[in-house]
């Protein structure tokens, strides 16, 4: 066990000082050989994310309020005792936490939350006064400044508090008597959680959540499955984000390769990025109201070599037909006779001008109609819905991997720990699918040899299953 912790220090600590995780491309480099073994083709793709929660306690600001205090207090009494005031050395004697938090009440008729982030004004103020760099450089001065930035309204300390070289001419102290919180609508959900994990945000999706969010991809085929990418970030970042970076690190496919993700994931711009790599986003859905009751632009003819509208939905030649190619946009004019009578008058979004009747849309409204219609076709929906594989590998991260209960904190320690987890899951699969592969020899060889002995002819359609 010593081992396999040195190990995991080893990886956080390259990781902290140089940002590379050496551990996520191994994985992904050993997943493509599983995959391979198991002669997954990787013609498609299915992507999916979800919340991971932290191990740390939900704090409500009161109680996160004075824990900040209370780590910075200890490491002041340690470097500094000289420096505390009465007031301030009553954090360390023992109830103090139960009697200020919980059962007093609003001191001095002002709240516990003000009165005890005016007492992280005057810490913040007696750091600057001893101008320390191991104190200001300490991670629970950070963590105290971030508090600060996060809870009161018009902070002027605003500074890098990451910075690690520190001048304290950018320190700006804070009028202890000014301090005044922000409403709970006004703190941002980058905000400090909990400092025993100060990489963890606040989302609410599907209900709130502090921690991060895993994004994982998986190739597959009708037998087998291997995870063969992983992302892992602070829960506010986006499944566009988490495509976007997938499709960066990804090399041009000889191939077509299908990805299948939900509306969350699809964007047009990214439906580019992807086609330049040789892959097809195939949405299940897309966000956004449907215009069921506008003629779909797809009826509108367009010119493939000269890329500009070359008749409406009617069978009408537009006056004018140009493209622009800055806004990607189609733009046409028609004579006005041309749309008298016409069976489309009332769902077609042509506008009435004085001259002519324009007709103007751009290549995403263009393309985004044409997917919708795609969406209704059979070959589609049967294809889509292949993405519903993945949907239960949040359950069984949760269930079998306890990601929402890991014993480490921090964005750096838990994406190693899940990445060993993605690791798991995948020798998991993997064993099924070799498993799967010698049954399957192991009968068809049982077959030809009773077929060669015994001339059972029709013995092929005995089943073993």
């Amino acid at each position: 066990m010593n081992s396999l912790g040195n190990f995991r220090s080893r990886l956080v600590k390259h990781f902290i000082e140089t940002g590379e995780d050496l551990l996520q491309p191994e994985i992904e480099r050993l997943s493509l050989i599983m995959a391979d073994k198991l002669k997954i083709d990787g013609k498609k793709i299915r992507m999916d994310s979800f919340m991971v929660s932290s191990s740390c306690k939900n704090l409500s600001r009161i109680e996160l309020t004075y824990k900040v205090n209370y780590n910075f207090i200890k490491i002041l009494n340690k470097l500094y005792p000289d420096e505390l005031t009465i007031t301030l050395k009553e954090y360390l004697k023992n109830g103090h936490k139960n009697d200020t938090v919980y059962r007093t009440r609003d001191i001095d008729s002002e709240s516990k939350l003000t009165f005890l982030l005016k007492q992280s004004a005057e810490l913040f103020n007696v750091a600057l006064d001893i101008n320390s760099e191991e104190l200001i450089t300490s991670e629970e001065f950070i963590l105290l400044e971030r508090l600060l930035n996060d809870q009161i309204i018009n902070n002027d300390s605003d500074n890098d508090s990451d910075n690690d070289n520190y001048n304290n001419e950018n320190k700006v102290k804070i009028d202890e008597q000014e301090v005044e919180p922000k409403e709970g609508k006004d703190i941002k959900s980058t905000s400090l959680q909990n400092p025993s994990d100060p990489d963890a945000t606040y989302r609410t999706k599907y209900g709130p959540n502090i921690g991060h969010v895993a994004n994982i991809t998986e190739v597959f085929d009708d037998d087998n499955r291997i995870y063969i990418s992983y992302n892992y970030k602070p829960n506010i970042y986006s499944d566009t984000n988490f495509l976007r970076d997938f499709i960066e690190k990804q090399n041009k496919s000889e191939w077509e390769i299908m990805l299948l993700v939900d509306g969350a994931y699809y964007s047009y711009q990214l439906s580019k990025e992807a086609k330049e790599k040789n892959i097809t986003l195939i949405p299940g859905e897309l966000a956004g109201r449907k215009n069921n009751d506008k003629l779909p632009l797809t009826e509108h003819k367009i010119d493939s070599s000269t890329n500009e509208i070359s008749e409406c939905a009617n069978g009408k030649k537009p006056e004018i037909s140009t493209y622009d190619e800055e806004k990607e946009a189609y733009v046409a004019k028609f004579n006005k006779s041309d749309c008298e009578n016409c069976e489309y008058a009332s769902t077609c979004t042509i506008k009435e001008q004085k001259k002519y009747n324009k007709l103007r849309f751009t290549k995403k409204q263009h393309e985004r109609s044409d997917l919708r219609i795609q969406m209704e076709t059979k070959e589609y929906g049967k294809l889509s819905n292949q993405r519903a594989g993945i949907e239960g590998a949040p359950s069984i991260f949760r269930r079998k991997y306890d990601v929402d209960n890991m014993h480490v904190r921090g964005l750096v320690r838990s994406k190693i720990e899940f990445g060993f987890k993605v690791l798991a899951a995948n020798f998991k699969n993997f064993h099924k699918g070799i498993k799967r592969m010698e049954f399957f020899a192991l009968n068809y060889f049982f077959t030809i040899i009773m077929k060669k002995h015994f001339r059972i002819m029709n013995f092929s359609k005995i089943s073993c299953f």
